[in-house]
């Protein structure tokens, strides 16, 4: 198969790895990195392609405070993510959990540690950002302060969690063959991955992100378990966040063998890239005289750098406050939230959320009696 056809470079995309007080990031990082997208024919796995550049910036982000993990904390949505996470667990871990040791990969602040240790679990963290201080103090969690796996680490484990880890990694396999050195033979693995899917059918660039080497689709996803030696394999889509859950067996005598794959998906991903982009650029186009909000901006900032669009007349707006009045790499726009949108409201919103949108445009047009056909949403431009 001819690799162009499935080959995108983007040249350069913002690196964001945690918002900034001034527009740009700290000095020994760059704003931008390298990004080209590429496939595992193996999987039929949209990968990022490996840069030397720009995995010695990763590394440094996230020792500073970069997130490797699932955002669960105990504030803001971190929490409904830890809901799913232990919904998920108890729905399908078959076994009772009050005594079970349980290792949790990319912890990051250890909550979810400290809420199954209060089911009765014995649990430890391991994480290699400075956030796992904040579990080792206030949750009393045990933490490897580490990227995994630690050198000499060799506990053995009931059950292993993986939550939004693996997408990070440029070689899953290594990943996986690690953790079964520390799963114990009976013993059970829970992983989640973000859903690309519906990002990848859309064409929207918004999901690439530089600390994501993986882009899971559930096949893809299903593909790269079961010929790494999944079995018993069930896989679910989350209440919460657009994550999909897995949890299965390890079969440690799997040798991987490659089945038949269509490339199904980086060429759909290409098709679609270049019309969605034109609806969204026609949107900005007829709109540039106007102050438009856009909610969710994350999940813009790679079109607007891609596109050249122009920043003038661009509001960010977002309710988590770890991120108030902070900055994109490379972009002057401070991030407000919603009490500042209610009191000076831009001409136009829109809202870059496909999992949340619907929940954010009720919430404006209900709190502000905001003009509803002033309020759009990512699936008006992602179809």
């Amino acid at each position: 198969m001819n690799k162009d056809n499935y080959s995108l470079d983007f040249q350069n995309l913002p690196f964001v790895y945690e918002l900034q007080m001034e527009p740009k990031n700290d000095f020994d990082i760059p704003n931008t990195l390298p990004f080209k997208l590429d496939i595992d024919l193996t999987y039929d796995l949209v990968k990022q392609k490996f840069n030397n550049e720009v995995e010695e910036s990763l590394r440094k982000a996230y020792k500073k405070s970069s997130i490797l993990g699932g955002n669960v904390t105990e504030d803001n949505a971190g929490e409904a993510y830890a809901k799913a996470v232990l919904d998920f667990i108890k729905e399908n871990y078959p076994k009772d959990l009050n005594g079970l040791s349980v290792l949790d990969i990319g912890c990051g602040t250890g909550y979810l540690l400290y809420k199954l240790k209060g089911l009765g679990c014995n649990v430890k963290g391991i994480e290699p950002g400075s956030q796992s201080k904040l579990g080792i103090e206030r949750y009393k969690i045990p933490i490897i302060n580490d990227f995994y796996p630690p050198k000499g680490f060799n506990e053995k484990f009931d059950l292993i969690i993986c939550n939004l880890v693996i997408e990070h990694v440029n070689e899953p396999e290594v990943f996986l063959n690690a953790i079964k050195n520390n799963l114990k033979d009976d013993g059970t693995v829970i992983i989640g991955v973000p859903d690309e899917e519906p990002y990848i059918k859309a064409g929207d660039i918004s999901m690439l992100f530089h600390e994501h080497y993986n882009y899971f689709t559930k096949t893809s996803f299903k593909n790269f378990l079961e010929l790494n030696g999944a079995t018993n394999l069930l896989i679910r889509n989350s209440t919460f966040g657009g994550i999909i859950f897995s949890i299965f067996n390890i079969n440690r005598k799997v040798v991987k063998s490659i089945g038949k794959v269509e490339d199904k998906y980086s060429l759909e991903f290409k098709a679609k890239l270049l019309s969605s982009s034109k609806q969204l650029l026609g949107f900005f186009e007829k709109n540039k005289n106007k102050e438009i909000g856009i909610f969710v901006p994350g999940r813009i900032v790679n079109f607007l750098y891609v596109n050249n669009v122009n920043f003038e007349n661009l509001k960010f707006y977002d309710d988590d406050p770890n991120i108030y009045n902070r900055y994109f790499p490379g972009i002057n726009i401070p991030i407000k939230n919603f009490n500042d949108f209610k009191i000076k409201q831009p001409n136009i919103v829109l809202v870059m959320s496909s999992f949340f949108g619907q929940h954010i445009r009720d919430k404006i047009i209900k709190e502000t009696n905001y003009p509803i056909e002033s309020v759009f949403i990512w699936t008006d431009f992602y179809k």
